[in-house]
């Protein structure tokens, strides 16, 4: 689903100007290269660093130039970059590992975190 107004992101209610395309959409700087998955997070993040989105607004409106624009966006790109990320589980051996699987004995092998089975 995309913002109402085509100058917009495509990311849903993303007050950002579009100006990167990817896929057959449009999309700000904060959301172009981030995963799906995050772009709810950096939306609100951006909806509540309304100060800044509305500078990088007037710079791209006002055709400030290209180095007002990027600093006014890497800004915003600065803040935005680390929500949603993932983070690997630290790797465990055998039994000391946490289970992350159903219990051995009622539908099959408990799997650790490494993925070995209680009986490897």
């Amino acid at each position: 689903m995309t913002n109402a107004m085509s100058e917009l992101c495509a990311a849903y209610r993303c007050p950002m100007i579009a100006a990167i395309g990817v896929g057959g959409q449009w999309y700000c700087a904060c959301h172009w290269y981030a995963p799906v998955a995050a772009f709810d997070a950096i939306t609100a993040e951006l909806h509540r660093q309304k100060a800044c989105v509305d500078a990088a607004i007037h710079a791209r409106r006002a055709y400030a130039g290209y180095a007002s624009i990027r600093d006014s966006e890497n800004a915003l790109i600065e803040l935005t970059r680390t929500l949603g990320e993932q983070y690997s589980l630290a790797p465990t051996r055998g039994a000391t590992g946490k289970v992350i699987g159903p219990p051995a004995g009622t539908t099959g092998h408990a799997y650790y975190a490494n993925r070995e089975s209680e009986t490897d």
